[in-house]
């Protein structure tokens, strides 16, 4: 057949192909043995994003939602199971990062959360407080290399604590944007206050250390124990790296 010919041949009786990977396609088959793409990809329209979006939050599988119902309750069942290579069983750990930490960021300066109250009312607070997010996701790689440190019976590699604290970090950016930010907000509590502090650092970190319960092999106590002196350690040495900063801009 002339190419000339195949153009003009009824698009009825062409064999089907998969647009993503040319795989031949049965008459009625709904998605590619290949590469899984859904064969009736048509041309793209608002619908189709506005479906891919919700798609993404609502899923009753692998959805945001679903993702964070799970890591309530089980933080490091969910980060083992990505670990063990159970990878299609829940939303993604760095995808989930990426949305904590804009909801968190966007609803902070939304709110005018006043997170660096402590520094002072000066151009290094200003910077801190429209920033956060390096912040935020500064802590996480910090976290990550104390469970290694800690845990170095568990023979994991640090990619492997990293998935952990990426998906608990998720949950306290989570906290952080939907319940602490408005308690700032309409409360206006003192964010450097000792019961703002302890409510705040102490559900962090003892959630932490029952993910770590979770996550670790061997005795659930130890893990707990581990990750509550891995969670500790990371906001000291995150509060001892702010004071340096404030220390350096206030001498200059």
């Amino acid at each position: 057949m002339s190419a000339e010919e195949a153009r003009t041949e009824p698009h009825s009786t062409r064999q089907p192909t998969c647009r993503n990977c040319s795989q031949p396609l049965a008459p009625n088959q709904k998605f590619c043995g290949i590469c899984g793409q859904e064969a009736t990809t048509g041309r793209l329209t608002l619908h189709d994003i506005a479906h891919d979006f919700l798609h993404a939050f609502i899923h009753v599988d692998t959805s945001v939602v679903a993702l964070v119902r799970a890591l309530i309750t089980q933080p490091g069942y969910v980060a083992r199971d990505f670990v063990e290579g159970k990878r299609k069983r829940h939303f993604g750990p760095f995808a989930f990062l990426v949305i904590a930490v804009g909801i968190a960021t966007s609803l902070t300066l939304l709110l005018d959360s006043p997170w660096f109250q402590i520094v002072g009312q000066n151009e290094l607070a200003t910077f801190l407080q429209k920033h956060i997010n390096l912040l935020f996701l500064v802590q996480t790689p910090i976290l990550a290399s104390f469970c290694w440190l800690l845990f170095r019976g568990a023979r994991l590699f640090f990619a492997e604590h990293l998935i952990l604290a990426i998906y608990t970090s998720g949950m306290r950016l989570l906290a952080a944007g939907l319940i602490a930010a408005p308690i700032l907000h309409f409360t206006h509590a003192n964010p450097s206050s000792f019961k703002f502090l302890a409510a705040y650092l102490g559900l962090w970190i003892s959630y932490f250390g029952f993910a770590a319960a979770q996550f670790y092999p061997g005795k659930k106590i130890r893990g707990f124990v581990g990750g509550l002196i891995a969670a500790t350690l990371t906001q000291f040495t995150s509060f001892a790296i702010v004071s340096v900063v404030v220390t350096l801009y206030m001498r200059r």
